[in-house]
């Protein structure tokens, strides 16, 4: 979203070609750390890579290319701010959060994403059509599209997602911590079903407020519309890293907010990407 804000304000081209260097090199998910050094990307590939693969070298790539103080202000100017002492404030997201985040930041970035595909701007669809066709996710069980995306790394699997539930869209955030890849899943798939019944349960002009979640068991032409309300509520985890060997504490903590985006042209549909399965905070948006 935030290059292609700045595309949209002229301020870069996503034609821009990146070279592949043996520095931009990150393993674990992605497809661009298969090719030669020296390769060469246009950056909305890169854009592209980065969120349906989550491609680590092709997002060094664009780090390296586009750097992050920009990435940083343009998020505090649009109100996010760190939580439980994770930095003294003022301090960018990026540099404070080290590759941690919590699921009240990421409630926070999935609104801001949900706001610029409402706004039916040039790259709208775009990005709403790369984060509903992830090659991995996890919330399939709530039996409607989503915008989605996935994250993992041993013991943490993660996903924050859009939930395009017909007429009540919500924001769902789950970060989870497991023993096994087996209790991981199953608890995304606990959690997922609880908050699919409850959101389905609800009548469509009430507003659903949030309850942390502790599992027992390990094309027509575009409309103008008003976007529903964003109801958002999360489960904060707050992680903390120790000197060689890394401790992850937890704390956990409630808020719900609501916001109503302004009149917008929204894009046409979207044809539902496959499904697949899994979260750790929930966040909802419904409309009255």
């Amino acid at each position: 979203m935030y290059l292609y804000s700045r595309a949209l304000a002229g301020r870069i081209n996503l034609s821009d070609v990146i070279t592949y260097q043996s520095s931009d090199f990150l393993a674990g998910s992605g497809i661009v750390q298969r090719d030669p050094v020296g390769s060469r990307y246009k950056a909305e590939d890169l854009i592209k890579y980065s969120i349906i693969h989550s491609d680590n070298t092709a997002y060094r790539m664009l780090l390296r290319t586009y750097g992050r103080e920009g990435f940083d202000s343009f998020f505090a100017e649009r109100g996010l701010k760190l939580k439980n002492g994770m930095a003294p404030a003022g301090t960018p997201y990026l540099q404070s959060m080290r590759h941690f985040t919590d699921a009240e930041c990421m409630a926070f970035f999935m609104e801001q994403i949900y706001n610029f595909i409402e706004e039916g701007n040039s790259y709208s669809q775009t990005l709403k059509s790369h984060m509903m066709n992830t090659t991995a996710h996890l919330t399939s069980a709530f039996n409607a599209p989503s915008a989605r995306k996935f994250g993992h790394d041993t013991p943490y699997l993660h996903e924050s997602a859009i939930i395009y539930a017909e007429g009540r869209p919500f924001i769902f955030v789950l970060l989870t911590k497991y023993n096994t890849w087996q209790n991981g899943y199953r608890a995304f798939n606990d959690i997922v079903a609880v908050v699919r019944d409850y959101h389905n349960s609800k009548p469509a002009e009430q507003i659903i407020e949030a309850t942390t979640i502790t599992p027992t068991t390990t094309s027509p032409p575009p409309t103008t519309t008003t976007a529903p309300p964003i109801t958002t509520t999360t489960t904060t985890t707050t992680t903390t890293e120790t000197s060689t060997s890394t401790t992850i504490s937890t704390t956990t903590s409630t808020t719900t907010t609501t916001t109503a985006p302004p009149e917008t042209t929204a894009p046409p549909e979207t044809k539902r990407p496959p499904d697949i399965t899994e979260p750790t905070g929930a966040s909802e948006i419904t409309q009255k």
